[in-house]
């Protein structure tokens, strides 16, 4: 799964080409440690659901945006504008934040390729 910073400012476009024509993607963009090209490559399969995630991100993306941030607009204000937002919908729902829901997808992941509930 990707972390939230990955998400942002990810290149949604190239995504896009990648999952048509190779049926993966590289996680590049906004990585810890800084991943860069094919030096450190990060691939996910694009299976029907990441390019569904992916058509939805486009939709979102503000007008000649590559990723979900606007021209001209910091990481930061998007933090502060759009994140903190749905983080506090989140803790609502009885969720701590963002990154549990990147965990319940390596768990589903984990029961995936296993066979087995993740040992958590």
């Amino acid at each position: 799964g990707m972390r939230l910073r990955e998400t942002i400012l990810a290149d949604l476009p190239r995504l896009q080409r990648e999952a048509k024509h190779l049926g993966r993607i590289n996680i590049q963009d906004g990585t810890k440690g800084g991943r860069a090209g094919a030096s450190a490559p990060r691939w996910i399969i694009a299976n029907n659901e990441v390019k569904a995630a992916l058509q939805m991100a486009r939709h979102a993306s503000p007008p000649h945006s590559r990723n979900l941030l606007a021209q001209g607009e910091s990481y930061a204000k998007f933090q502060q504008q759009t994140v903190r937002p749905a983080r506090e919908l989140l803790q609502k729902l009885g969720l701590k934040g963002v990154h549990e829901l990147r965990a319940a997808y390596a768990c589903e992941r984990y029961a995936q390729l296993t066979g087995h509930a993740a040992p958590v």
